[in-house]
């Protein structure tokens, strides 16, 4: 008795576009500034630490961006993938 995969190609292209739209929200989102110039706050002298939280904040968001869209990537291609392969096997010319 053999097994059968069910997988549809939709909700997955569906998922990989709302990760890759979290991404590039990602990417234009600005917390850095806003982290950078808090040192300059009467009363602060946060200058230098202000300036590497700042830093830190702008190199998090481009790493998760880039990780979002590596796997929005993924998703999209695997989806892809199986829609021809089923559509192969339908005509009897391809298959995983």
């Amino acid at each position: 008795m053999g097994s059968q995969l069910e997988f549809s190609a939709e909700p997955a292209s569906k998922v990989s576009t709302s990760a890759s739209d979290c991404a590039d929200e990602i990417t234009r989102t600005t917390g850095d500034q806003e982290v950078t110039s808090s040192a300059t706050l009467a009363g602060t002298s946060l200058t230098d630490k202000a300036s590497t939280a700042g830093t830190a904040v702008s190199s998090a968001r481009t790493t998760f961006s880039s990780r979002l869209t590596k796997h929005s990537n993924g998703m999209y291609n695997a989806a892809k993938d199986v829609a021809a392969a089923d559509e192969g096997s339908a005509n009897g010319t391809r298959s995983l």
